[in-house]
């Protein structure tokens, strides 16, 4: 194989492990210059696929849009994207158009011109037919490519036109500025005189049309439509570890989806110097993944080496000896030492042996290909600034737009740069520092120009990267602005980035705690503790770490009491012990009021039946940001499933689940999903529900919270249960009881025991359903959880009356269920209402059957599900799977000649 004499071997072991059947992943990593382009660059050669090589001025999803690029299949990326073309502010009340942004030049004329049309019919009318007095209302409509979405203020309707796909964040943007709009001018609005230009709307919409915001990624859209793609070619990604940050979150999730189909094939380099990124990381355990070393030659494959690239010639030995030692065996040294060499006529023939003359070591740096004079010049400026583009040539550098394209074409063509969009970048990083080791001078002051250039064309990331050559601080103070930015825009996980680069190039400790919180937000603890560990001489920073720590599970020691209250109350919850966790929260909270602590102690509190309000509305006081917002928004929502108010949270979830997935917090993305899941089913949508179930598991996974992990296959297994597939239920409840068992997970253990029983009763495997019950109530009763308690001892009273029907039993049962009432549960107590009122038909309790069977019936109708009314009517069609039921409604005698339930 070309270039590869060397490496035989390991490229055997790449083609191996890709050959196998399934999953594969390949890391490739080695120090620089070791040949793990050229083998990538190979590989890509004999076997096609994807292709991208990284940089680090990669932009956001630059790396994704390559590989799609070099296949030829953009469009998988283009069609999950979408771009906010135009946006209207309308008064309600009078349909007067209060203010519009537009890029009218992305728009045809005669398209433009029916798009308003389509704007004023579908206000006028669409929306009329439907609530129209309904504030926050949000609604869309397809127009050809393009889509027509609307929110609804109070006084105001918010219209925008987008290209393609709705992005993420923009219906709750657009809701949020309604909001902030409505609540800045509410009184001018309520006495207008309709005067528009009274109005200041426009810059609360210009933002929308701010360059960079093409949109979102849609995540599941764009990764089944890649995963499409996976069956034809694999990925082959070199340096991954410069991959752009939204790169790696895709990669990330399309590995997890890759690894949990068994398909799919991956090839990533990195150079050793770096560390792994976490998003590869966590695969290398996983034995279809296989990592591939390469160092440098050893003495007889530097031989193998130089005969491959100077086959017609014999090396002397003292030549040899030179060469290995001045280049460590690394084979891009050897090769520039050795142009260096024959073009200085430092290399003579003697005796049908090559010699060298005064080998310099220092000459085995990276050889560059000659160019003009004034193109180095050009080259210089490139490197110094660690990119170019053709527009700063010829409007900066004022070079003829002729020249400019035969310049970044030679330099493209002779492999020193590359083109990534508008921007050309360097190949390899060793290049780049070489250009700049042998530049003779590049003027500061060039690179002042080039800096203020893209400030002034709002294009800070560019200037951001220059300046970090010339003025750390105020590149940091630009990755600060742009921080900051995207926290108003809810892009926390690129917020964080940028503040830890600002606390890279500066040593401000604001921006290091500032990046610790935003990564402790999104659920990237590891990273957090990271950032807090360099600012833990400070109270903030060291609270950060304790914090961030806990919430990996790990201990800290430190001397301060509350940080060692509020680790012990994270850590216990975290492990199910509710009892634990709020008796340690309370400590804690009486020396300071916090809000992680809160919203512990008011979801331990509610847990355990204890008054948890108060601790959720202080919570609420001290909210600071978006993520402490999504927190609170999920505890309520969960607060209302329980209360059976389902109908008000599918009205709320979506929109904190678009505010979550434009934060890029896939934590609680997962944890809302599992959320909606649970209302769609409760609802009696169960198809949809279980799908949800699916969707939020795949988000999980992909953050790698073990937790939230087991939450949801334990979900999908009581699913699985609720539709008689027992044995497919106990097969998630096995693996849920596992993980939770390993991770000394008391109050898991407990319910995933309580879901095993349950599958049991539908079996009708008595004795096994009795034995996970009385585990799971012994768990249930040293941690504290009344309800889980109560709700498990029932149905174990149950499995013992099944098998004597002993009215005796009966009536504990009965004594059980009125307990149960106090506990606001509903949709606990409709299962267990039914049970009773069968229990109760079958001991003779006449009245209390009709009052229990009355208030199941009841319960089903307000969560708007079908009920079988099966005490009065006889249904010949019925199939009940579950055996628990089945038994009960034979002996209560509720079936004649009909054999309802019968299989």
């Amino acid at each position: 194989m070309e270039g590869l004499a060397d490496r035989r071997e390991e490229m055997r072991r790449v083609i191996s492990a890709l050959e196998q059947d399934g999953f594969s992943l390949v890391v490739v990593e080695g120090p620089e210059g070791v040949g793990k382009t050229t083998l990538l660059r190979e590989l890509k050669r004999v076997k096609g696929g994807m292709w991208h090589s990284c940089s680090e001025s990669d932009a956001p999803f630059q790396g994704i849009r390559e590989l799609l690029k070099s296949v030829g299949r953009e469009d998988v990326l283009s069609s999950a994207y979408g771009t906010v073309l135009s946006v209207y502010g309308i008064h309600r009340a009078t349909g007067i158009l209060l203010a519009e942004v537009s890029r009218r030049g992305d728009l045809d004329g005669d398209v433009f011109a029916g798009m308003l049309t389509a704007v004023q019919a579908f206000v006028r009318d669409s929306l009329s037919m439907l609530d129209s007095e309904q504030e926050g209302y949000l609604s869309s409509l397809e127009y050809g490519d393009y889509r027509i979405v609307v929110a609804r203020g109070s006084m105001i309707d918010l219209v925008a036109i987008v290209k393609g796909m709705e992005e993420y964040a923009l219906k709750s943007e657009l809701l949020r500025t309604l909001r902030e709009f409505e609540e800045a001018h509410g009184s001018l609005l309520e006495n207008w005189d309709g005067n528009v230009s009274r109005i200041p709307m426009k810059p609360y919409l210009e933002k929308f049309l701010e360059s960079g915001r093409e949109g979102e990624i849609m995540l599941t859209s764009a990764i089944d439509g890649f995963m499409a793609i996976l069956k034809e070619f694999p990925v082959i990604i070199d340096d991954v570890h410069w991959l752009d940050a939204r790169s790696r979150e895709f990669l990330r999730l399309l590995l997890v989806k890759s690894a949990g189909e068994d398909a799919g094939k991956f090839v990533i380099s990195v150079n050793s110097e770096f560390p792994i990124p976490e998003e590869v990381e966590a695969f290398l355990g996983d034995p279809r993944c296989t990592t591939v070393y390469l160092g440098n030659l050893d003495e007889k494959n530097v031989v193998e080496f130089l005969d491959f690239h100077y086959p017609d010639n014999l090396f002397s030995k003292a030549f040899f000896e030179d060469i290995r030692r001045c280049t460590g065996g690394n084979p891009l040294r050897i090769l520039n030492l050795m142009e260096k060499l024959r073009r200085e006529g430092l290399v003579y023939e003697q005796d049908g042996f090559w010699h060298g003359t005064g080998v310099n070591c220092e000459d085995s740096t990276i050889s560059l290909p000659e160019i003009p004079g004034d193109e180095r010049e050009l080259l210089e400026t490139a490197a110094a600034m660690g990119f170019i583009t053709l527009d700063f040539l010829t409007e900066v550098l004022e070079v003829k737009k002729l020249k400019a394209f035969k310049f970044l074409r030679r330099v493209e063509k002779m492999g020193i740069m590359e083109r990534r969009g508008d921007v050309y970048v360097f190949t390899h990083e060793s290049i780049r520092n070489e250009v700049l080791k042998r530049a003779s001078h590049v003027p500061e002051d060039v690179l002042e120009v080039a800096a203020e250039y893209y400030l002034e064309k709002g294009e800070k990331n560019k200037a951001a990267l220059i300046l970090e050559r010339i003025d750390p601080e105020r590149a940091a103070e630009l990755y600060g602005e742009m921080a900051k930015e995207s926290v108003q825009n809810s892009r926390l996980r690129e917020a964080a980035a940028r503040y830890a680069k600002a606390y890279s190039l500066s040593g401000n400790k604001e921006y290091a705690l500032k990046a610790g919180r935003l990564y402790m937000t999104i659920g990237e603890y590891g990273k957090a503790a990271g950032m807090f560990e360099k600012v833990m001489d400070v109270p903030e920073g060291l609270e950060g770490y304790v914090t961030a720590r806990a919430f990996m599970g790990e201990e800290t020691e430190t001397g301060d009491e509350f940080l060692k209250h509020k680790a012990q109350a994270i850590i216990k919850y975290l492990r199910g012990d509710f009892k634990g966790a709020l008796e340690h929260a309370r400590v804690a909270l009486r020396i300071k009021e916090d809000f992680e602590l809160l919203v512990i102690a008011g979801d331990s509190a509610m847990t355990l039946g204890e008054e948890y309000k108060g601790y959720f509305e202080k919570a609420r006081e001290s909210v600071r940001d978006t993520a402490d917002r999504l927190i609170l928004m999920r505890k309520e929502l969960g607060e209302l499933i329980q209360r059976g108010h389902l109908d008000d949270v599918l009205y709320r979830i979506d929109d904190a689940i678009e505010l979550a997935r434009s934060a890029g917090s896939w934590k609680e993305v997962a944890a809302l999903l599992n959320l909606k899941a649970n209302a769609l089913i409760a609802k009696g949508r169960k198809e949809e529900g279980l799908m949800t179930f699916f969707q939020a598991l795949r988000y999980a996974e992909m953050v790698g919270d073990p937790n939230l992990t087991s939450i949801l296959l334990g979900n999908i297994g009581i699913e699985f249960m609720n539709k008689g597939e027992y044995e497919k239920a106990l097969k998630y409840q096995m693996k849920v009881l596992r993980i939770f068992q390993a991770a000394s997970n008391r109050h898991g253990v407990a319910f995933t025991k309580l879901d095993m029983g349950q599958s049991y009763l539908g079996m009708g495997e008595w004795g096994l359903a009795k034995r996970y019950l009385s585990e799971a109530l012994e768990e249930l009763r040293k941690v504290g959880d009344v309800t889980t308690e109560l709700y498990t001892e029932f149905h174990l009273l149950a499995a013992e009356f099944v098998q004597s029907f002993d009215c005796e039993t009966g009536r504990k049962m009965r004594e059980i269920y009125g307990r149960y009432r106090d506990m606001e549960d509903l949709l606990g107590l409709m299962a267990l209402a039914l049970i009773q009122a069968l229990v109760d038909r079958i001991c003779g309790w006449k009245s209390a059957a009709i009052d229990d069977m009355r208030e199941h019936r009841e319960l089903l109708t307000e969560f708007g599900r079908d009920i079988l009314d099966l005490l009065e009517k006889n249904r010949s069609d019925v199939k009940i799977k579950n055996a628990l039921l089945r038994e009960l409604i034979e002996r209560a005698g509720i079936q004649e000649k009909d054999n309802i339930g019968k299989k």
